[in-house]
């Protein structure tokens, strides 16, 4: 089973990923590989320690069904790590292995030679797009998600809808409904969530006796 491979820096946003990973991992059973260009701790902007399962040199594209780029805090550190921009660029010329980027992950991309051409929005503003070179201010489209072939980028404030175009752009089925807020207006029928007879077989001869089992060893650890 291929797997999400996601880019983390010091001060990236775990927070804007976070749908994402849990959409491929509960609805396809596809986890997520982390990504530097060394091994070293980074801290999320959020103040979570993260240790990169990988590097760069170890990425092989067709162990993955897409690259994730998040946004962060603070730039400074990644923009100075040239591996970084090194591996980026060896995606120049790709067109089909879907790249998404959210927030102020798509400056990865425009200073990377990615979005050349290309429709994009990121977080960073207005004015900054207008002025800043690095930019083609001309392909911004300003909407929650933009796709642009395999270039899939989103604003920081629409991790949902990242999450369910980057499942669309892999190949898989997902409505806009996924992972959709509770309303105010349930009843308790809501939550009562009811398995089909496989599933409660199961729970029945699997899931209930391992539980039974760890209660009964944690109680004892109290008398």
């Amino acid at each position: 089973m291929k797997k999400v491979a996601l880019l983390v820096y010091d001060d990236f946003s775990l927070r804007e990923v976070a749908d994402l990973m849990y959409l491929f991992r509960w609805s396809y059973e596809i986890q997520t590989v982390t990504f530097a260009s060394s091994k070293k701790t980074v801290v999320s902007e959020e103040g979570i320690q993260v240790q990169p399962e990988k590097t760069f040199e170890e990425f092989h594209k067709e162990e993955y069904c897409c690259f994730i780029i998040p946004g962060g805090a603070e730039l400074a550190y990644a923009f100075a790590d040239e591996k970084l921009f090194q591996f980026l660029r060896s995606f120049k010329g790709e067109k089909d292995f879907p790249i998404g980027a959210i927030c102020a992950g798509p400056l990865f991309l425009s200073m990377s030679g990615l979005l050349k051409g290309k429709k994009f929005v990121n977080s960073m503003g207005d004015d900054f797009n207008a002025r800043f070179h690095g930019v083609e201010y001309e392909n911004i489209v300003y909407a929650p998600v933009v796709c642009d072939g395999n270039i899939i980028t989103a604003l920081g404030e629409a991790p949902r809808r990242f999450a369910i175009a980057m499942a669309r752009a892999c190949g898989f089925s997902c409505r806009d409904e996924a992972m959709k807020e509770l309303s105010d207006d349930y009843c308790p029928e809501d939550f009562m969530y009811k398995r089909d007879k496989e599933d409660l077989l199961c729970l029945e001869n699997e899931i209930l006796p391992w539980f039974e089992v760890e209660y009964q060893r944690i109680k004892g650890q109290e008398e």
